[in-house]
C-alpha cells in the first residue's frame, strides 16, 4: 500500500474483510480502530457523521476524497500531506476535503 510504504498506518477496507460493510459499519470500524476514515463516499457518510454528532457520539473523522481518478501514489502524496499539516489532529468530530 502506497501509505504504508510511507511509514503511515492504513487499513484498507478489503484487507480487513469490510469491503461488503455499510457506511456505519467502516465509520464504527475506525472509530474501533482510532483512525479517520477515508472516503469518496460522501452521500452516505456525510449524514452519518452529522447524526453522530447530533447523538453525541465521538468518531475520529472522516477525509473526503474528490471523485478525480488520481493514481494510488498521488492519492497517498495528498493524504501524508494532509497528515503532515497536522490534519488528523484537528479531524475528531469533524468532516473535511481533501484538497
Amino acid at each position: 500500500m502506497e501509505l504504508e510504504s510511507r511509514g503511515i498506518r492504513a487499513i484498507h477496507a478489503a484487507e480487513e474483510e469490510l469491503a461488503t460493510a455499510d457506511a456505519r459499519g467502516l465509520l464504527e470500524s475506525a472509530i474501533e480502530d482510532d483512525c479517520v476514515l477515508v472516503t469518496r463516499n460522501y452521500a452516505d457518510l456525510s449524514d452519518l457523521a452529522a447524526a453522530y454528532r447530533h447523538a453525541g457520539r465521538d468518531f475520529p473523522g472522516v477525509l473526503f476524497l474528490g471523485s478525480d481518478p488520481l493514481a494510488p501514489a498521488a492519492q497517498a502524496d495528498r493524504i501524508a500531506a494532509w497528515l503532515e499539516a497536522g490534519g488528523a489532529e484537528g479531524a475528531a468530530n469533524r468532516c473535511e476535503w481533501l484538497a
